[in-house]
């Protein structure tokens, strides 16, 4: 639940630049916020057990991960916020040009007649921006509330400025008493309801890229790799095809684990090589922490998210990030129609209708 201390909180940090994050978890929704104003310019995560919210940019494209440490509660902030002078304006802004439908149409198209060609599959992303016309704390709270069985997430770091989110895709969990730890694939996406009917060629085919590769790369690694039963992942109006996969932890560095990991097929595509050089070809816009990763670690363990179902903001305006997998058995206008689903909760709340 959000407090009223909470959303001041949130409303305060963003109009003085100070790191902060606040999120909930789908296993615990309770809202837990916390300040970091004296942040350091470079706000590196440190993964040594620590308490910290972590963030690292889509293909590991920041030169470290970022971390955000709880140094103030939101009663604690607020006690001392008129003490506190602005901090740096965050180094990216927002994104202001929506993708266009033509525009997509043509690259969507582009990219199929390749992959019939050569097989694989491309992730291709696109945007919504507009006019912010709420609160931010409002904009925030009611989409946890949207959300109850995600990760929810915002942040603000000089690095990222503000980014909100909720998503079901775990890249990385782990509590420190087990000797393993899980990942999952999750790709595939319909309405929920077409759940009585099969999954379609082109839904099971996109799928089944990001299982092989995430277990390739476990196995790759060293790692022992099991894969569990094939589950239905609701979210909201759609429905996700999902493999959980388990493998034991060797005590390795766990940063470069999550970089192999991310970015996945479900994000960027596979092969992994090509897919990430459609994206820099074809999508004009910046990702930055779209489907990055996301997440909490402390002494009880990790819990890392890929950033989906996200939006970058500012107390101006906003940018909504939405992707959807390429195959040769895909359509244009049913991969924009797609995007339209994932991000149509987060759409209505950031314009009011």
């Amino acid at each position: 639940m959000f407090t009223d201390d909470i959303k001041k909180a949130i409303d305060t940090c963003i109009s003085l630049n100070i790191p902060f994050a606040v999120y909930s978890t789908p296993s615990d929704n309770n809202i837990t916020f916390f300040a970091n104003p004296s942040s350091p310019e470079e706000s590196k995560a440190y993964f040594d057990g620590r308490n910290e919210f972590v963030v690292n940019f889509f293909n590991n494209d920041y030169p470290y991960t970022i971390g955000i440490q709880p140094e103030l509660n939101a009663i604690e902030l607020l006690q001392i916020a008129t003490n506190i002078s602005p901090k740096a304006s965050p180094e990216i802004s927002p994104w202001t040009r929506d993708t266009e439908y033509l525009q997509y149409c043509s690259q969507a198209h582009q990219i199929i007649q390749e992959l019939k060609r050569a097989g694989g599959k491309t992730v291709l992303s696109r945007v919504i921006t507009g006019e912010m016309i709420r609160k931010s704390s409002d904009v925030i709270e009611e989409y946890f509330n949207c959300n109850p069985n995600a990760f929810c997430y915002a942040y603000m770091t000089r690095e990222t400025g503000c980014w909100l989110g909720a998503t079901p895709e775990i890249l990385y969990k782990q509590n420190s008493e087990n000797k393993y730890f899980e990942t999952m694939s999750l790709a595939g996406t319909r309405l929920n309801s077409m759940h009585e009917y099969p999954w379609d060629y082109k839904n099971i085919e996109e799928h089944n890229y990001v299982t092989e590769y995430i277990t390739n790369t476990l196995f790759g690694l060293g790692y022992d790799v099991s894969v569990g039963d094939e589950e239905i992942i609701q979210y909201g109006a759609i429905e996700h095809l999902c493999h959980r996969i388990k493998a034991n932890y060797n005590g390795g560095n766990i940063v470069d684990l999550l970089n192999r990991l991310s970015p996945t097929p479900a994000v960027a595509g596979y092969p992994l090589e090509y897919a990430l050089e459609d994206i820099m070809h074809f999508e004009v816009h910046p990702r930055y922490c779209y489907a990055g990763y996301v997440g909490v670690a402390n002494q009880s363990g990790l819990q890392i998210y890929v950033n989906l179902r996200c939006v970058h903001f500012n107390t101006k305006c906003f940018c909504v990030y939405g992707g959807g997998g390429l195959t040769e058995h895909s359509n244009e206008y049913d991969e924009w129609q797609e995007v339209e689903l994932k991000t149509s909760v987060l759409r209505k709340i950031l314009t009011n209708v």
